[in-house]
């Protein structure tokens, strides 16, 4: 995995916060230390922010609480808590997905997690009532060449800005 292409159609900013440059191995136990080679590379290049002022990136290693893992276990605790009133309508366990971004209107980009490689798990793009989602069957370099590209389809990510410029904007 390369994030040359990534950067080809989004150009680091040239200033940067919060690079992911920490110690991934001691991370939370329960996001098991595993995380797609470009997640790390992307955190690690660009930092904490967003990709075109909508789509915000967790970065492990943010001050900002709302940018860093608490983020994805607020998403987690909120599923949970819906599934226990309504399991009909949110039939995933809360640990077979790991919120990895999330975007302006609530919506959370999570990767449907497995025992295999990290690198092969598949983005899922869950809306701000989680009983909404879609799988896109990418893995997380396909998704952000996709998204980038104008390439990803979706009913629940605004058509304004799947077919937008896009920048990053650092934190």
């Amino acid at each position: 995995m390369t994030l040359s292409r990534i950067v080809e159609l989004l150009p680091p900013p040239t200033n940067t916060s919060e690079q992911g440059r920490g110690n991934w191995g001691a991370l939370p136990e329960e996001f098991g230390g595993r995380f797609p080679d470009t997640y790390v590379d992307f955190v690690s290049t660009y930092g904490t922010g967003s990709i075109g002022a909508f789509l915000w990136v967790l970065n492990p290693f943010s001050k900002n609480s709302s940018l860093h893992l608490d983020q994805a276990r607020y998403f987690r605790d909120a599923y949970q808590s819906l599934q226990e009133d309504f399991p009909q309508y949110y039939p995933r366990k809360p640990n077979d997905f790991l919120p990895w971004a999330f975007t302006d209107n609530g919506d959370a980009i999570v990767w449907v997690t497995d025992d295999g490689d990290p690198n092969e798990w598949h983005v899922c793009v869950q809306s701000s009532d989680p009983a909404q989602e879609e799988m896109t069957y990418l893995n997380t370099q396909d998704f952000l060449e996709a998204l980038l590209e104008k390439r990803l389809t979706s009913s629940i990510l605004p058509m304004d800005f799947l077919v937008s410029e896009k920048a990053f904007e650092a934190q």
